[in-house]
């Protein structure tokens, strides 16, 4: 099942690169990337300190952007990153430690549209939000759950150019609600967002003149 979700995302980073890369790559307008950061899922705090002590999960991923004229631009960044925590049973006091270990693993897929500030000068500003799918494991001795839920986030980030090479930091917020909360410490917490707060840098290379 997850191999299938892997490939049907990989499907469609490739559809949407051959449909808008083909005519951006013959003008410049498209770059490819490298991404790394930290996410902080604060959208559900209690949950992740209960299950995962409250760590930041590491995530690495890729970069896809077109120019939508000068000042706009579509930005596509996939992520992906693992936590490692441990069941934990709910009691009347709260959840308590099984010490049997789990892995979360979180891949979100992020679709921008970004309004860039200062474009064609060497430090450059953008702002954006869009739409996010996020597809998500658990992963234990007992049992391995998954799916896949949709939100939406917003972006802000910061570059230096260097001719055809970007290197640059950005903030991401994303909400992805409803995606749990219907059972254990995300039921006791009363707690339903996988979202959270990103940071990432971000190495880009400008393909074509």
């Amino acid at each position: 099942m997850r191999s299938k979700r892997i490939r049907a995302i990989g499907g469609f980073l490739l559809c949407l690169g051959l449909v808008s890369g083909v005519p951006a790559l013959a003008e410049g307008r498209l770059s490819l990337g490298l991404r790394g950061g930290i996410f902080d899922p604060t959208g559900s705090p209690d949950t992740f300190d209960a299950v995962y002590g409250g760590d930041t999960m590491p995530q690495f991923g890729l970069d896809f952007r077109v120019r939508l004229g000068r000042s706009w631009r579509a930005h596509l960044a996939a992520d992906h990153g693992t936590l490692d925590g441990e069941l934990v049973i709910v009691t009347p006091s709260g959840p308590v430690g099984t010490g049997v270990e789990t892995q979360l693993t979180l891949t979100p897929v992020h679709l921008s549209i970004e309004r860039l500030f200062r474009a064609g000068r060497p430090w450059s500003l953008y702002l954006g939000a869009g739409p996010t799918y996020l597809d998500w494991e658990d992963d234990n001795d007992f049992e391995t759950t998954s799916g896949s839920d949709l939100g939406y986030h917003a972006v802000f980030g910061a570059e230096r150019n260097f001719g055809q090479t970007a290197v640059g930091g950005e903030v991401r917020y994303s909400t992805i609600s409803d995606a749990i909360g219907e059972g254990g410490a995300s039921q006791f917490f009363g707690e339903d967002d996988l979202g959270g707060v990103s940071l990432h840098l971000v190495v880009s290379y400008r393909i074509g003149s």
